[in-house]
């Protein structure tokens, strides 16, 4: 099995018969390193520049992709960019994470807001369309950009979380409203807050009576899986039930890491 230089290096054959990446920017990563979503979050590739040899952009399209990061922002963890082939110039993993001329071309035919999330956002962050539900976004920030994201207005604001003093507008709306039944709490990616914020989160919309259902959105299980750790699904468990909504949209996409971290969610 090939692995990057040094000790306890992480093997590169995640798969059989995936081909082993050339040339990432991590040769000495170690095992304990490369399963910690810590270093994962930062070290995430974030610009055009970095992706540049890893996927053999000529320089002009290296300029026409930075003028896209200048609109839409890159962010794609080591983890995911294991995970693409790169001698494939449709692969279906890359599509989904590496920026694309696409974006750049179709800003004046698309919508900033397709869904019209903004129209029925009665307070700053809040969505509140069907009478019995709602859709909290807590966070700005992704551990993983995805091309097709339907959010991708919010980028621009930065990559800030949602401070007390916002979430707890939004938890008051939620306590007048006693239709409300079921919460979406989304963003960005709810699950890369720091656990304290994802359980204060939690907490006080348990303390919502009128609340049945509360519904996480996040794509973590397959961008980012080593993020399902011990400590978050205790918080899980002690709020519990909460349902994940995630997505894979490649078999690629589940491997190890992501099949452990969907099991502790269903055990959590």
């Amino acid at each position: 099995m090939d692995t990057r230089p040094g000790e306890d290096a992480v093997p590169l054959r995640r798969a059989k018969g995936r081909p082993a990446p050339v040339g990432l920017p991590w040769p000495q990563v170690t095992q304990e390193q490369w399963n910690d979503y810590r270093w994962q979050l930062s070290h995430r590739i974030t610009s055009v520049e970095d992706l540049r040899g890893l996927c053999g952009f000529t320089p002009e399209e290296t300029r026409l992709l930075s003028r896209v990061t200048d609109l839409y922002r890159a962010g794609i963890t080591p983890y995911y960019l294991s995970l693409v082939r790169f001698d494939d110039p449709d692969d279906p993993i890359a599509r989904q994470a590496v920026p694309s001329a696409e974006e750049y071309f179709g800003v004046e035919g698309g919508e900033d807001d397709p869904l019209e999330e903004e129209k029925d956002m009665p307070v700053p962050g809040l969505t509140h369309r069907y009478p019995d539900r709602c859709l909290m976004v807590v966070t700005n920030f992704c551990s993983m950009y995805c091309r097709h994201c339907t959010r991708k207005r919010i980028w621009a604001l930065g990559e800030a979380a949602k401070t007390e003093f916002e979430l707890t507008k939004m938890f008051a709306y939620i306590r007048r409203h006693e239709e409300i039944r079921d919460v979406i709490v989304s963003g960005g990616d709810p699950m890369t807050l720091p656990t304290e914020r994802i359980e204060y989160i939690l907490k006080n919309l348990r303390k919502i009576p009128h609340v049945e259902i509360i519904r996480i959105g996040t794509r973590v299980p397959s961008v980012l899986p080593m993020r399902v750790d011990d400590e978050l699904c205790a918080v899980l468990e002690k709020y519990g039930p909460v349902w994940i909504n995630t997505q894979f949209n490649h078999p690629r996409e589940v491997t190890a890491e992501a099949r452990r971290a969907c099991d502790r969610l269903l055990r959590a």
